[in-house]
């Protein structure tokens, strides 16, 4: 059942198109996000250790003042 006299319809299948294209970004762009946010958190993680470390190590030798 195509509406073949109203040149409108066209418009609406690109429409519908545009809208599916717009979910797929938005979709990619948050998958994008957490990937990059997970990145970060290890990253941030990683270094607190590496400060915990110095810190521990740092402090018996800091005794000869």
């Amino acid at each position: 059942m195509r509406n073949e006299g109203n040149p409108l319809a066209d418009i609406a299948i690109a429409g519908w198109g545009m809208a599916i294209l717009l979910v797929v970004m938005a979709v990619v762009m948050v998958l994008l996000f957490r990937s990059m946010m997970k990145r970060m958190r290890a990253e941030r993680e990683r270094l607190e250790d590496e400060a915990e470390e110095g810190g521990r190590r740092d402090t018996p030798e800091r005794s000869d003042d």
